[in-house]
């Protein structure tokens, strides 16, 4: 009889997409300063909720953090508050 393998999924996955306030947190931005950096077409979002209310996609800002903060940072961070 064959045997099974079984893969355990984690119980919460990271989220795809977060709001401004979370957006600007993981980015260690004010809110104020994230509008200004959409505004000026540096960070993508989208008004993805009924309300209006702006949705930021975590890849994104992974890759903006990487490309803006790496080239003065001794170090280069791989993601942004654990989620990728």
């Amino acid at each position: 009889m064959p045997s099974a393998c079984v893969i355990m999924a984690p119980k919460t996955l990271p989220p795809l997409a977060v709001g401004a306030k979370e957006a600007a947190r993981l980015l260690g931005l004010s809110e104020r300063t994230l509008a200004a950096l959409v505004q000026r077409g540096e960070i993508n979002s989208s008004q993805a909720t009924k309300g209006g209310k702006r949705l930021f996609r975590v890849a994104a800002l992974e890759a903006w953090l990487i490309s803006n903060e790496c080239s003065a940072a001794p170090t280069c961070p791989t993601s942004i508050g654990g989620l990728a």
